[in-house]
């Protein structure tokens, strides 16, 4: 009767140690009319069994260690005295309920801990995976399958890691396997892996071994980190710094070129303007030189073809010094690229000026054309906007091979929107590859 169970449990339990009971806890009662109960819960208990229809009387309690988890109870309507062979077996029934009892719960114990690691395994941000000192796969995550580019993790279990290990750095892979298994000590480190269709990336391995109950080691547990989109990161931050310095360079070349062609263009453009002068001064005065032996050689220099040689060697160099004039204004421009000041900007002249900073990266890959339409003036940070540009249009360049320049075209188009300005670089290169176009 499981309300009789409930109450000798309820009852009995906390007070085992105070009854008459023998060296296993057994509490007997040949009649609960005649017994003489000294403690009063117990003495309500006797009359709850008495009431009930009971006279004989038999608790044993179950253990688990020190324990007691439970009474199991033999009742009879008729007053007798219980046999020490019945006792007995009543003593080992209710041992092998507790060992049993405890075998439950230590595998009820067992399934909650491999429930709990199951979900720690798959809940974890990071790759995990179980493998054997030679390198077998024992189980994996989904973060592992989806690091590696395998769709089904069931498919990781059973092959090596070790198939998945970069060439480049499979020396420092072993190594560090093998300190791990020859020094007893958790290793990490950083190491190239590849994914299924042949696509690197860089990871943090985090190794440690599990041993079983008597220290032997069984497995390791691999824990994976991708460091490739954080590698990249820094290598960007590394190249913003260099373009920094390379920036501030440019403006202190720019101003100690500028003040010199200065002069330069200055005087090359007054010597172009007095050389045409002198000759047409010199022209004015053939006639009256005509029979002068001593002005032969003045008049060989007065001749045409003479005057427009020099000429055009001095438009020459009056045109490579403003080139170069124009190289260090867009290096000052260049220069800026920190500056966030926003100011009116002529955006044609912008686009020209990079234009002609990237011309060396253009010129042997594609044909510029400038499809320009009236714009509006806008604001903006006249660095910045640069920077993007170039970035842009030397994107553009190396995206078409070098040698066919007559074949490909970079397209740069300006137009409004709205009460937008839109300029548009388009080329006839191979494009984005698909699988860049989600970093855009």
């Amino acid at each position: 009767n499981e309300a009789h169970i409930s109450l000798a449990h309820e009852v009995l339990a906390p007070h085992l140690t105070q009854l008459p009971i023998s060296k296993h806890g057994t509490f007997t009662v040949e009649s609960c009319t005649t017994f003489q109960a000294k403690d009063e819960r117990v003495a309500q208990m006797l009359a709850f069994y008495r009431d009930a229809g009971f006279e004989t009387l038999a608790l044993i309690p179950i253990h688990i260690g020190s324990a007691n988890i439970g009474v199991l109870q033999l009742a009879d309507a008729q007053p007798a005295l219980l046999s020490l062979p019945t006792l007995q077996m009543l003593e080992g029934a209710a041992l092998e309920l507790g060992q049993a009892v405890q075998r439950l719960n230590s595998a009820r114990g067992l399934r909650e801990s491999e429930e709990l690691y199951r979900t720690l395994l798959e809940t974890s941000p990071d790759a995990q995976l179980l493998v054997g000192t030679d390198g077998e796969i024992f189980t994996a995550n989904q973060q592992a399958s989806e690091l590696l580019g395998i769709a089904n993790k069931g498919h990781l279990i059973g092959q090596s890691l070790y198939n998945y290990v970069a060439q480049i750095d499979a020396e420092r892979f072993f190594h560090n396997f093998a300190l791990l298994l020859n020094r007893q000590q958790s290793q990490r480190f950083e190491c190239s892996l590849l994914q299924v269709n042949g696509q690197p990336l860089i990871a943090e391995l985090s190794c440690g071994l599990i041993h079983d109950a008597g220290g032997e080691t069984k497995a390791i547990m691999v824990v994976a980190r991708d460091l490739t989109e954080r590698k990249q990161m820094q290598a960007q931050l590394s190249q913003a710094d260099r373009l920094a310095s390379v920036g501030v360079l440019a403006a202190g070349v720019a101003h100690e070129i500028n003040n010199p062609l200065t002069f330069i263009l200055s005087n090359l453009e007054n010597l172009s303007e007095q050389f045409g002068e002198f000759i047409t001064a010199g022209r004015r005065a053939t006639p009256e030189l005509e029979g002068l032996k001593a002005a032969e050689p003045l008049r060989e220099y007065l001749r045409a073809d003479f005057y427009d040689d020099v000429q055009s060697s001095i438009n020459d160099a009056v045109e490579g010094a403003r080139r170069v004039s124009d190289i260090v204004s867009g290096l000052k421009t260049f220069s800026r690229i920190d500056e966030q000041q926003l100011e009116e900007l002529a955006l044609h002249d912008l686009i020209d000026q990079v234009l002609k900073l990237t011309s060396n990266e253009l010129r042997y890959r594609a044909r510029v054309v400038k499809d320009y339409n009236q714009l509006p003036p806008i604001q903006g940070s006249k660095g910045s906007l640069a920077q993007a540009l170039i970035n842009l249009i030397v994107n553009a360049a190396h995206a078409i091979e070098e040698g066919h320049a007559e074949k490909n075209e970079i397209t740069v188009r300006t137009e409004t929107v709205g009460d937008e300005v839109l300029i548009s670089i388009r080329d006839s290169g191979h494009g984005i590859k698909e699988e860049h176009k989600g970093r855009l």
